[in-house]
């Protein structure tokens, strides 16, 4: 960061911190690790939905704002209901702490053990939920010949191509 211009924040989190005034949903895409999020994700929260844009003085920059979770799992989802449950309180406590609105998550669950039937219900069952989208309120950027919902995907990396990431570099 370049303190002397009075930044605080590296390039890459400042535009993130600027994407993030223009979204009206966020939707991370993870998987479960150890019973929270990738460590990568936690980071770009913290570093991002930081003070004077998520909370603290003029810190309300993400209020009304949506996030959902979308996380796949190792096994069944009886294995992993109830680190679930622990992992969805810590992150919706953080979510309303922001001022956002929490969307009920999607979770798949042993994605590596599924059927190719079970496959595609799990994709069909997506295609349902990203529907929601269209029961949002209108995006407040919108002008009156513009009608949309700007909606923020990030992704954790791939242990196997981190260059597919959405996340900054410096998250």
């Amino acid at each position: 960061a370049n303190k002397k211009n009075g930044e605080t924040f590296a390039a890459d989190i400042r535009r993130e911190r600027e994407l993030s005034l223009w979204a009206d949903v966020f939707i991370f895409v993870y998987p479960f690790y150890l019973s929270y999020i990738p460590g990568i994700t936690h980071s770009w929260l913290e570093r991002v939905f930081s003070y004077g844009l998520a909370f603290g003085k003029e810190g309300d920059k993400l209020k009304g704002k949506k996030m959902m979770l979308m996380y796949s799992t190792g096994g069944p989802q009886k294995y992993a209901e109830r680190l679930e449950k622990k992992m969805l309180f810590i992150i919706h406590d953080r979510v309303k702490f922001w001022q956002m609105t929490p969307l009920d998550p999607f979770p798949v669950y042993g994605p590596a053990i599924m059927t190719e039937e079970e496959r595609k219900e799990a994709l069909r069952k997506l295609g349902e939920r990203m529907k929601i989208l269209d029961t949002l309120p209108e995006s407040t950027a919108a002008t009156s010949q513009e009608h949309f919902i700007s909606c923020l995907l990030y992704t954790s990396p791939s242990p196997r191509d981190a260059t597919l990431s959405r996340m900054p570099s410096s998250a």
